[in-house]
């Protein structure tokens, strides 16, 4: 899933400058310009840069853990499995090691009877379908968001909860993905069917890190940003005809020469009000770009 976080700032760097006018008698008066630093630049490529970071760190393929799936060989004659007690030995083995107990997720546990469901009716015992669905593709269509994901299968009669959880904290892959702190919901899912013509059980984990887990940058934030660029090159824009029809006047009377003055101060004061707006958006950048890099640890934690 393509976390969403991309937007481009394409402030018109300007070239005006300020106008002092100084008058000499009956003189042509002299224009002197200061150039606006290159602000604008600075701050497009500020936000360029960390909105890529963030592009790198969450696109469209979040974190997919799946060990090769576990068979049972020797098979228990009174097995029988429930998704409480699986749950509760999952969460024994995190709390001794420290570890925040996982909540239960209805979705998860949703997304989990459906893969269950699905190797038995198409009689396979892999992580991907033969259709190429994986974990990922089901918790997407139950509209589940995540960004990482983890899923455990186990084949095989086992004797209880106990000994199915502990055959997989003997395997390290699986044991990874019970013990792994970033994850914070799990989906289980046990069934008893017919597989390559035996009554087996079936059981599915279904690990996630949720989406919601992670603080999202700001949208409004970010309208108000655009907004602001949207309002700078507008004012941009009236600055630079200002300025060219100042520079093509040539005042001869006294009368001309105020007339220019005062248009010189408007200038000077539209100038201003764009140095204004430029130091307000690169404090919004400041903010968003930090919400995108607190996002981006986050979310690869």
């Amino acid at each position: 899933m393509r976390f969403f976080i991309s937007f481009l700032i394409f402030l018109v760097v300007i070239g005006v400058g300020f106008f002092a006018l100084r008058f000499f008698g009956i003189g042509t008066p002299i224009l002197i310009t200061e150039q606006i630093t290159d602000t604008a630049h600075t701050i497009r490529q500020s936000v360029q840069d960390t909105v890529s970071r963030a592009t790198e760190a969450f696109d469209d393929n979040p974190s997919l853990f799946t060990p090769p799936p576990l068979k049972k060989l020797v098979d228990s004659l009174q097995s029988h499995l429930t998704l409480e007690g699986v749950l509760r030995e999952t969460n024994i083995r995190r709390v001794e090691q420290g570890l925040t107990p996982l909540k239960l997720s209805t979705v998860l546990s949703l997304v989990a009877s459906n893969k269950a469901n699905d190797l038995f009716e198409k009689q396979y015992f892999e992580h991907v379908s033969p259709t190429g669905e994986s974990a990922s593709d089901l918790a997407r269509v139950e509209g589940y968001q995540f960004l990482s994901l983890g899923e455990n299968l186990a084949l095989g009669n086992y004797h209880d909860d106990v000994a199915l959880v502990q055959a997989w904290m003997d395997s390290p892959g699986h044991r990874d993905n019970i013990l792994k702190p970033s994850f914070e919901e799990i989906g289980i899912a046990v069934q008893r069917s017919e597989f390559e013509s035996q009554k087996t059980w079936i059981a599915v984990q279904i690990f996630a890190k949720p989406l919601a887990s992670c603080s999202r940058p700001d949208v409004q934030l970010l309208s108000s940003i655009e907004t602001y660029e949207r309002e700078i090159d507008s004012l941009s824009s009236n600055a630079d005809i200002l300025r060219r029809e100042l520079e093509d006047r040539t005042p001869k009377t006294r009368a001309e020469y105020e007339a220019l003055r005062d248009e010189i101060d408007e200038y000077n004061a539209l100038v201003g009000q764009i140095n204004l707006s430029i130091e307000e958006l690169k404090d919004l950048v400041g903010v968003y770009n930090a919400q995108v890099e607190g996002f981006n640890l986050c979310a690869t934690q």
